[in-house]
């Protein structure tokens, strides 16, 4: 059977998945209408789509090949029937179905979903890639209520981390004191996201170097890539103690292959 992939015919692409049972490559059909198409009229025909199937897998792959289409978009306009598909997917059994419709949503800039998010965000008693999807989506809105969320998440063993690299989007005044205040619990793998968090701006590097100096953060924590981060700020107070407090700053290739494996073991 051919499916209608090149015109765009949604309406002939309801009728194909009326007798067809190829959810995973029409996933990839929802994928790339919502790119390709000259509007966003397309995706009232997908959303049609999903409020005509009850079929809990089907609809996860829909949400996600429309999810991956819209990448990259931070706002589109809501599709015509959105609300009623909303509220019909959010009561589904399926978590993954529900959590695919939130994060949807936000792209749609639908509030009712960012209450939801930041509910799942924190919630110990669900799965972390749910969790960290939840994450994805808040960060990505820059949702102003996230800092605080995030600054709860730095006990949590399996969010510490990305909340760490998420808190570096903010400028919040408190964020280094609550780093700081757990760094002595965090892995080895959290707290190089710690330190790089608190070199991302002036402010949070003076904490940093405030810690060194009372040897709260080690010295050997900081590598020089990170040094020489904070070197670049254009404070001469902070990197006159800086340099006190970790030493003088060269440049060295040896510097710069020693972090390339750091990172590459990381991320093994």
């Amino acid at each position: 059977m051919t499916l209608p992939f090149a015109s765009h015919d949604f309406a002939a692409l309801r009728r194909a998945v009326a007798c067809s049972a190829l959810a995973l490559l029409l996933a990839t059909v929802a994928a790339q209408a919502p790119c390709a198409a000259a509007d966003d009229s397309g995706l009232d025909d997908l959303v049609a789509l999903i409020a005509q199937v009850d079929d809990a897998d089907f609809q996860l792959d829909l949400l996600r090949g429309i999810r991956d289409g819209l990448k990259g978009r931070k706002s589109v306009p809501t599709p015509k029937g959105w609300d009623a598909v909303y509220a019909k997917l959010a009561a589904s059994e399926k978590p993954e179905v529900r959590e695919q419709a939130r994060l949807l949503a936000l792209v749609f800039g639908d509030e009712r979903a960012l209450g939801q998010l930041r509910t799942s965000l924190v919630d110990s008693s669900i799965g972390a890639d749910q969790r960290l999807a939840a994450l994805e989506g808040l960060a990505a809105r820059r949702d102003p209520a996230l800092p605080p969320l995030l600054h709860q998440l730095l006990t949590d063993q399996a969010m510490c981390g990305a909340a760490l690299r998420a808190l570096a989007a903010y400028a919040v005044d408190d964020t280094p004191q609550v780093i700081l205040k757990h760094y002595p619990q965090m892995s080895t793998a959290d707290k190089l996201d710690a330190v790089a968090t608190l070199a991302s701006r002036p402010a949070y590097a003076l904490a940093l170097v405030e810690a060194m100096e009372r040897g709260h953060v080690p010295r050997g924590d900081v590598n020089a890539f990170t040094a020489r981060q904070i070197r670049s700020f254009p404070d001469e107070s902070l990197r006159r103690r800086l340099i006190a407090a970790w030493g003088e700053i060269r440049e060295s290739n040896e510097d710069q292959q020693a972090l390339i494996r750091q990172y590459k073991a990381k991320l093994a």
